[in-house]
């Protein structure tokens, strides 16, 4: 496998890593998928698909986590505003030339040191700040955090994200792109919560609704078949509902 082969697997690794969707389907991996596409803000066709929390840059995060662990550090990003992966909420439409051209956002990222590639001087220890110091590589850094365990992981998650996921979004807003704010972003992973809980307890009280109609029904000793009727079905639906509002169950 020659360096772009691998480098194209590490990046497919990273989006399945990422990708994950606390609420069902995980995102879909090709980022052509119409799924993402009609769901990133203001896309036209031509437009380049920014992942505004970089695949790369999120990667020690998540290597050598479980798929349970995976799932869980997708929830505490989620939850402090930062949208991974191929959630087609945490994707910024861009022209081709803010994107990757030349001094435009991925390049400035880099010169920064807000991305770093493995290849790069900042990575390998052999930067040279402008001081004359030699810098120590961020490889190490990045093996440290791929080492450590998921507690630990989670407990940087503050400073990862104030310091590095903040620089990343500022360069976005600089080229005069739009970025939902965090607070915005986790009141999303929020009300998705929410959602998932309702849906529970409304699973929750039609089972016990079943559960009564069926008792309700042996209590009369209707016949089965008499239970096909909207009549006697609509009757007996609304006195049970009345018993279960009355009582403060709904």
């Amino acid at each position: 496998m020659n360096a772009s082969q691998l480098s194209a697997a590490k990046r497919k690794q990273n989006i399945i890593d990422q990708s994950v969707n606390p609420f069902g389907e995980n995102y879909p991996t090709d980022l052509k998928s119409p799924k993402i596409t009609r769901n990133i803000a203001s896309y036209k066709e031509g437009d380049h698909k920014h992942h505004r929390a970089i695949l790369e840059v999120y990667e020690p995060l998540f290597t050598g986590l479980s798929k349970q662990d995976q799932l869980v550090m997708v929830e505490e990003l989620q939850s402090r505003g930062v949208l991974p992966g191929n959630n087609p909420l945490g994707i910024t439409a861009m022209s081709a030339e803010d994107h990757l051209g030349e001094g435009r956002l991925h390049q400035t990222l880099r010169k920064k040191g807000l991305e770093i590639l493995s290849n790069q001087e900042r990575a390998t220890g052999k930067f040279i700040a402008d001081s004359g110091q030699t810098m120590s590589g961020g490889n190490q850094f990045f093996d440290k955090i791929r080492n450590s365990s998921l507690e630990q992981r989670l407990q940087a998650l503050p400073d990862f994200i104030e310091y590095i996921q903040g620089g990343l979004d500022d360069e976005i807003r600089n080229l005069g792109y739009k970025v939902p704010s965090r607070e915005a972003q986790a009141a999303i992973y929020r009300k998705e919560v929410d959602f998932e809980n309702d849906k529970l307890r409304y699973a929750e009280q039609i089972k016990n609704l079943d559960r009564m109609v069926k008792e309700e029904t042996k209590r009369r000793g209707v016949r089965p078949s008499k239970l096909n009727t909207n009549e006697y079905a609509g009757e007996l639906l609304d006195t049970l509902l009345k018993s279960v509002i009355s009582a403060g169950r709904v």
